[in-house]
């Protein structure tokens, strides 16, 4: 019977922990940007809206108790903001209409809040 239990016990508490995943940006924002709260290096962010470098990343921590998602970096970095780069100014002859990220083709709108490690 005692072992029963501790099966039991053991099976409960695996299931409900936090757990680690690989980085990959798009499965966590397909799976858990709707109903969870996500973390870089203890700052709230928007995924949609940040672009962490992948080989940066640590580990992922998924909390679903408190519905958290826990990005850790090895080094920490700052983050640049798109709307700061003088992107005309770098080709002074050319207008750049169009910017892709990760095969993510960047909006006008999009622009203005999109940052960068």
């Amino acid at each position: 019977m005692r072992l029963l239990l501790l099966l039991l016990t053991l099976v409960l508490t695996y299931g409900c922990a936090t757990r680690n995943i690989k980085y990959e940006r798009n499965k966590i924002l397909e799976k858990y940007s709707a109903t969870y709260k996500m973390f870089l290096d203890d700052e709230r962010i928007d995924l949609e809206c940040v672009f962490p470098d992948k080989e940066n990343v640590k580990h992922v921590h998924i909390n679903k108790h408190s519905k958290e998602i826990q990005i850790i970096q090895l080094k920490p970095t700052e983050l640049f903001a798109i709307k700061n780069f003088k992107l005309d100014s770098l080709f002074p002859n050319r207008k750049i209409d169009l910017i892709i990220i990760d095969g993510i083709p960047i909006t006008d709108s999009l622009k203005e809040k999109l940052k960068l490690t």
